[in-house]
């Protein structure tokens, strides 16, 4: 059986040296399949749903929903103050900046966007160290089953 798939060379060398039979491979998830899933659902807390971390995974999803949320809103909420301020003018065209938005909407707001911007690229960055860690994980997983599997043998 090709361990490479499932585990890290020194593992798959670990485990080969004991014994040699077939494996069972129904719990066993591919080190591919898990970095896929770590990198393209990862960030909803699928990764962590897959390894049994259901809490975590929930957790990581809401997170990630409730800040895109909260950005949509004030992003909204200029938006269409911005929007009231100039339906009242007519006749002109006009280049609307950045700065006009802070001007009508309020720094606070603003400050808001910013804060919640950042707060999501610094979420970025946790679902890629966390998808990392999830790799791990499921690399201890497998090597544990296999483990159990050639004692219980």
């Amino acid at each position: 059986m090709d361990l490479e798939k499932y585990l890290s060379d020194e593992d798959n060398s670990k485990l080969l040296k004991q014994k040699d039979y077939a494996f069972n491979e129904e719990k066993l998830i591919e080190k591919k399949s898990m970095i896929l899933i770590s990198v393209f659902a990862g960030i909803f807390g699928v990764d962590r749903f897959i390894l049994g971390d259901k809490i975590r995974g929930i957790l990581k999803g809401t997170t990630f929903v409730a800040l895109l949320a909260g950005i949509m809103t004030v992003v909204c909420i200029i938006a269409g103050k911005v929007f009231d301020y100039y339906s009242g003018i007519t006749g002109s065209s006009m280049t609307i900046t950045w700065q006009d938005n802070v001007r009508i909407a309020g720094q606070g707001l603003a400050n808001l966007a910013y804060s919640l911007i950042a707060l999501l690229v610094i979420y970025i960055v946790f679902a890629i160290v966390d998808g990392v860690l999830c790799y791990q994980k499921n690399m201890k997983i497998n090597y544990k089953l296999l483990q159990s599997q050639l004692n219980n043998n």
